[in-house]
């Protein structure tokens, strides 16, 4: 006997009023015919392009299929649409924040916590923007005002513990997330933030214990893949590291940090070849991250292309904030005799300072995926009381 497979049953649109579309739309979401519903959509959408509710679920739809920079344009008309709502404010920031764009991002928190003050998920939003650069005391803030309307909201509890790590309270940290995890063993969030503990920990091993499982649940999720790559790569799997990366690659073949965290697994394997690959298909207006010259670097110094590997480290430093600053203060004089041991000699000293310029929660950005600069700090806020055991 042939498979049973559930569909949905073609109607006539044409025949029925936009709430009837959207239900019929919401249908084609729930079987995964994810291209099918955007074209209904993009049907709705031209017969009346400020409609709220086509181009709010257009934008969660994109939001699904990750073309956050499509998903946004659809949020930022809803916002316009209906300025009252707060809800396309907030979806356009998760957007934006998606996009790297955190001065957006908090742009579009602020405007959502205008309309609606006591909205839980704002305020944990805007803690997820301080969070990110690096304001720990007020993102704590922000929590806390999240948690004190809304309790019982998971992803501002991770957070936390999250915050609770990078001000140096493990333990703290440690017991804010177990509790979610035991109560949620379901939710992947917090799994993942359990995971960055016991990495920020050096306990690569826990990390990986506490993700695995979470793999057969949430085998879709990008975020966790890549972290598990990660942890693996820190616990020297690199055979590991590499199909965690590829994975996630699979996932979302358009996210560049994954190919640069894929080229950390497949170096130290010898796969030189496809490492530098990886590299040359970085677009042109990407190149200037130092990261990607220093991936250069870690390739041709693997190589033993040291003359390469030096320039390459060179230009990294060079790019990042006060790079030729950096540089001078190295005190480094290019070799005249052109021998390989003087260029190796530098190139390991250009490598040393990178890794000393290095900033603590570069690793963790890496798997937020956060690469844009620092945009301009918000007005401090007091830290909060409170809260810890």
């Amino acid at each position: 006997m042939a498979e049973w497979t559930p569909r949905v049953r073609r109607i006539n649109t044409a025949d029925v009023g936009e709430q009837g579309k959207l239900a019929f739309i919401s249908s084609l979401i729930g079987e995964q015919r994810l291209d099918e519903a955007e074209t209904e959509l993009k049907s709705l959408l031209d017969a009346n392009p400020r409609s709220y509710l086509a181009n709010l679920h257009m934008g969660r739809l994109l939001q699904r299929k990750r073309e956050f920079d499509r998903a946004v344009e659809h949020f930022e008309t809803a916002r316009v649409v209906n300025p009252t709502n707060a809800q396309p404010a907030l979806l356009a920031g998760a957007a934006y924040f998606r996009l790297d764009d955190v001065e957006r991002a908090s742009e579009a928190f602020s405007a959502a916590l205008e309309i609606d003050p006591k909205l839980a998920t704002a305020h944990a939003a805007m803690a997820q923007v301080h969070f990110r650069r690096g304001e720990f005391d007020e993102a704590e803030t922000r929590v806390q005002q999240a948690l004190a309307l809304d309790p019982q909201l998971q992803q501002a509890r991770a957070l936390l513990g999250r915050i609770y790590s990078k001000q140096g309270d493990f333990e703290a940290s440690k017991r804010e997330i177990e509790d979610i995890v035991s109560a949620r063993p379901d939710q992947a969030r917090p799994v993942m933030a359990l995971a960055r503990v016991h990495l920020q920990r050096n306990e690569p091993k826990e990390a990986i214990a506490v993700l695995t499982p979470a793999m057969a649940q949430h085998g879709d999720s990008v975020e966790l893949w890549a972290l598990l790559g990660r942890a693996r790569l820190v616990s020297e799997e690199y055979a590991g590291a590499e199909e965690a990366f590829r994975k996630a690659l699979e996932l979302d073949p358009r996210e560049r940090q994954l190919g640069l965290q894929l080229l950390r697994s497949l170096v130290p394997q010898g796969k030189l070849q496809e490492a530098l690959q990886l590299l040359d298909r970085v677009p042109d207006r990407a190149r200037r991250n130092p990261r990607v010259y220093a991936a250069y670097g870690e390739v041709h110094m693997a190589a033993g292309h040291y003359k390469k590997a030096a320039e390459a480290f060179r230009a990294a430093l060079l790019h990042r904030p006060n790079g030729e600053a950096i540089v001078q203060e190295t005190d480094m004089a290019t070799p005249t005799s052109g021998e390989d041991r003087e260029w190796k000699a530098i190139a390991e000293k250009y490598q040393a300072t990178l890794r000393e310029t290095r900033k603590p929660n570069d690793e963790e950005e890496d798997d937020e995926r956060s690469q844009k600069p620092r945009p301009r700090a918000m007005r401090r806020r007091q830290p909060a009381r409170g809260g810890r055991a």
